[in-house]
């Protein structure tokens, strides 16, 4: 009777430590990224598409090099990257989704975005590899609305 109360309270004890683990892993998964203001950003162009699919005649590649105080109505999706992040600003009304991928077409990461609260998305890349990853954006009609190549060092 005693051993089985010592599993017991051993089983219990470990079920204890495992879920305080995971819930850890869980929050810093979540866990928020203050930008600071002296931290360097590249921006990467993303070619903005038509409701068909082919780039825009006044796509964001053209847009930035002729002015650098574009607009961000003319520019709805901008993304910039530094050393761990990249960072995907949407100036859009609808919900998109976002998928990234390496050079052999497999996923690395996907996510929705839903217009509310914030019109930036961080997408950490610290643990990356070396190499070109390609970004799509592409509404809920299953239509490209723009897309983008990224070489992470």
């Amino acid at each position: 009777m005693r051993k089985i109360h010592l599993l017991l309270i051993l089983a219990f004890s470990l079920s204890c430590i495992l879920c305080t683990q995971v819930h850890s892993f869980n929050n810093l998964k979540d866990q928020l990224y203050i930008l600071k203001d002296d931290e360097e950003w590249d921006e990467i162009l993303a070619e903005i598409m038509t409701g068909t699919g082919r780039p825009r005649a006044a796509s964001a590649r053209t847009a930035s090099a002729a002015t650098s105080s574009v607009s961000t109505s003319i520019r709805p999706v901008r993304i910039f990257k530094n050393a761990f992040f990249l960072k995907l600003n949407l100036s859009i009304s609808e919900t998109v989704a976002i998928k990234i991928t390496d050079t052999d077409n497999s996923r690395v990461y996907s996510t929705k975005f839903v217009p509310g609260k914030s019109n930036d998305i961080l997408v950490n890349i610290a643990g990356w590899e070396s190499g070109k990853y390609n970004i799509t954006f592409t509404n809920t009609s299953g239509v490209v609305i723009a897309k983008a190549t990224v070489e992470i060092n």
